[in-house]
């Protein structure tokens, strides 16, 4: 019904005018009551009766000038008991107080009841012109007809209403209200039309600006038919309602549309912030010069959290999971920071009809394009014991439903994420637990991946595994997520240890620590080859053994004392650094020796130019490697040299 209203409050386009019976239901009194209480200062029975049917304007005016021979005093005094009393229900101006978009409010009430739904250091009063030099704060209230902080501005005796245009009183007061007019649409609320100053004011502004009049709008209850052609007349619609219906559904259609008409520039920041606060919402807003305001972050103004929730409406069949999700099967695991480790039901694209995010009851937005549902997260702590291996731990998991048969739990070790799913396919039988293991690019701690890579150590070498709080008796695990072959974690162990160990060897731990790959355990080992003076052991490329050759003048005792079949001992070097990078520290080595014990010469002969031409088979598996700081002499002074090897194969 408010359509039109409503859409021009939204834009800040509206001022309000006040009636008495907006007061009404406060317990201020009526013009009836007013009637009664000068009628009961008239002494004469014969001129009260003669005058019980005046109009208050008519009354008073005769209760001035012919009872009292002009004075106002007694008048006031009767006005100002009976204005004296306590608000007994304040619904509609708190109401109104919520609505930051009425900057200018004109009132023709003689109580203090709008300004004192306001703050006070946010709120002035206009009664007359001395007053409009105050107007610096963010609300305004417009006395039109005075109240009783200032006798002489009240306007209520018939001479009073002649005066209010004639006499030119206040004209500042009235400039303003005349250019209010002029500029913004006009609501009058609390208004039977019994007060024809209103009209009068109606009449004016109506006839000052004949076609370009801007909208007026009046909202009372029962308006007769007759005043309703009036209004019409006068270019006022009208609506046949009571002030709370209208601003009841205006601050529902605000809390809906707020913060859209704040990011499209139809109202401004302090009113999209002042409404907010009025929720107990402390928005930081952005206000560019081009293109959309935009609202970055939201506090509560207390110290109570702000209350999130998410209203929208789905396609019947997308309806029709969300009563009974199954994450485990309808689930996925998307990309995101909220819930990095649990699995999804996505609401997107054409299965999303609308979808609002409200905080306490406000939207925030309703431009979201995809929900994610996840399931609820609480914290459970688990104790892992492994006997074989004296491993005792307990650590907090992550625990949720998938649905009503399976149970996931989510633990950080540190150096990896441990998914465990308990499933209980039927009632009675024993539940199957399975274990993933999601080891991380980066850890923080070496030395708790040390001790957490026992579990998954022991899983796959079938030892005993116990979870106290899920079974006393060791696990009957099922095969897990990821295959022995894929996984050889005995590797990863070693490759912790070695990473402790450069540590101590160098007196400084990593600042980083990388994930343990092939390549990198490899390095590991190396550096502590090197740091300790330990050979490794490297597997052969070639399953048939490696080849080489060597010319040398230096052969001819080999001549003498080997022949053809004969196993010797041989030592190889590069003449490179070697350059390994560790958890983004450079380690250079100077040597690097391949031991090759037990060496089948298979051909030794002297050659035309003197040279000894030596052919050596090695066919072990593996050979030793030793990354040293000496040179060849100096690490293995007893062991005679060679010219360079020619080839190896």
């Amino acid at each position: 019904m408010f359509e039109e209203l409503i859409s021009l409050v939204r834009r800040e386009q509206v001022s309000l005018f006040i009636g008495a019976g907006f007061s009404k239901e406060a317990g201020a009194p009526s013009v009836g009551d007013l009637q009664k209480a000068i009628l009961g200062e008239i002494h004469d029975t014969e001129k009260r009766k003669s005058h019980e049917n005046d109009s208050l304007a008519d009354l008073s005016n005769f209760f001035v000038n012919e009872v009292h021979l002009g004075s106002r005093n007694p008048l006031m005094r009767i006005l100002r008991e009976a204005f004296d009393f306590v608000p007994t229900c304040m619904d509609d101006h708190n109401l109104l107080a919520k609505i930051p978009h009425f900057r200018r409010i004109f009132t023709t009430n003689y109580d203090t009841l709008l300004e004192d739904s306001y703050a006070k250091n946010e709120v002035c009063v206009i009664r007359n012109d001395a007053d409009c030099a105050y107007m610096n704060k963010p609300f305004t209230v417009v006395k039109v007809h005075g109240d009783f902080t200032d006798f002489g501005s009240v306007v209520i005796t018939s001479d009073d209403y002649k005066q209010f245009f004639t006499a030119n009183k206040n004209p500042i007061m009235w400039d303003l209200v005349k250019t209010e007019f002029a500029t913004k649409n006009i609501l009058f609320i609390g208004y039977s039309l019994e007060d024809n100053n209103i009209l009068d004011i109606i009449q004016k502004v109506s006839d000052a600006q004949g076609s370009n009049q801007n909208e007026m709008f009046l909202i009372a209850p029962g308006i007769s038919p007759e005043k309703q052609a009036k209004l019409k007349e006068l270019k006022v619609h009208y609506f046949d309602a009571v002030a709370n219906v209208f601003l009841t559904q205006l601050i529902e259609e605000l809390k809906e549309h707020i913060t859209e008409d704040f990011k499209n520039k139809y109202i401004s920041g302090e009113t999209c912030t002042r409404f907010l606060k009025s929720y107990q919402i402390l928005p930081t807003v952005q206000t560019p010069v081009q293109g959309n305001n935009a609202i970055k972050n939201v506090e509560s103004t207390t110290e109570k959290p702000l209350q999130h929730q998410i209203q929208m409406s789905v396609k019947a069949e997308i309806g029709e999971k969300l009563k009974n999700l199954d994450f485990e099967k309808d689930g996925e695991f998307v990309s995101n920071q909220f819930f990095p480790q649990r699995p999804c039901f996505r609401i997107a694209g054409e299965n999303l009809l609308k979808c609002q995010h409200l905080v306490n009851g406000v939207v925030l937005t309703s431009d979201i394009k995809e929900i994610l549902v996840s399931p609820v997260e609480k914290k459970f702590d688990l104790t892992f014991q492994i006997p074989s291996r004296d491993f005792l731990e307990t650590v907090t998991a992550k625990v949720y439903l998938l649905n009503d048969k399976a149970i996931r739990f989510y633990v950080d070790c540190d150096v990896y994420f441990m998914r465990i799913e308990l499933h209980v396919f039927q009632e009675g039988s024993p539940a199957t637990v399975t274990f993933n293991f999601d080891f991380k690019k980066q850890y923080k701690n070496n030395d708790n991946a040390i001790k957490w890579i026992e579990v998954p150590c022991a899983l796959f070498a079938n030892e005993a595994f116990i979870i106290q709080e899920l079974s006393k008796f060791p696990l009957n695990l099922t095969s897990p997520l990821q295959s022995l072959e894929d996984n050889n974690y005995e590797c990863f162990k070693r490759y912790y240890k070695d990473i402790k160990r450069i540590e101590l060897a160098i007196g400084k731990k990593f600042k980083v620590y990388n994930e343990c790959t092939e390549q990198s355990w490899r390095i590991a080992a190396y550096i502590c080859s090197y740091l300790y003076r330990e050979p490794i052991n490297v597997r052969c490329d070639d399953k048939d053994g490696l080849n080489f050759s060597t010319k040398t003048e230096k052969g001819g005792e080999l001549i003498e004392s080997f022949k053809v079949n004969d196993h010797i001992s041989i030592v190889t070097t590069d003449e490179r650094v070697f350059k390994y990078e560790l958890n983004n520290r450079t380690f250079n080595i100077p040597f690097g020796y391949r031991i090759l014990n037990s060496c089948q010469i298979t051909n030794i002969q002297k050659e035309e130019n003197g040279l000894i031409f030596i052919e050596f088979h090695y066919d072990r598996p593996t050979f030793l490697l030793l990354l040293s700081g000496k040179s060849m002499s100096e690490e293995f002074p007893d062991m005679k040299p060679l010219d360079a090897i020619i080839k190896m194969n």
